[in-house]
């Protein structure tokens, strides 16, 4: 398949490209995906100001984006 130039992955909508299509779930026999964390992993304790602040638009566009009553309190920011 990836040398035909095909590809199946788990991914978000969020950023999704023009050519890349999203396939439903249940659709060609693949199971509805479960319930997941997400996290923002950085290298240090403190971030430099740039850095911090890129970090609060991520979580931010990450909030924004998740379905309406999606549950947030697994939406972390790990040192």
């Amino acid at each position: 398949a990836v040398a035909a130039g095909l590809g199946l992955t788990i991914r978000t909508d969020i950023g999704l490209p023009a050519n890349v299509r999203a396939i439903a779930p249940g659709v060609l026999g693949l199971p509805a995906l479960p319930m997941m964390a997400l996290h923002l992993h950085q290298k240090d304790a403190e971030l430099d100001p740039v850095a911090a602040r890129l970090a609060e638009i991520l979580l931010q566009a990450a909030l924004e984006t998740l379905p309406e009553g999606a549950e947030t309190k697994g939406l972390l920011r790990v040192a």
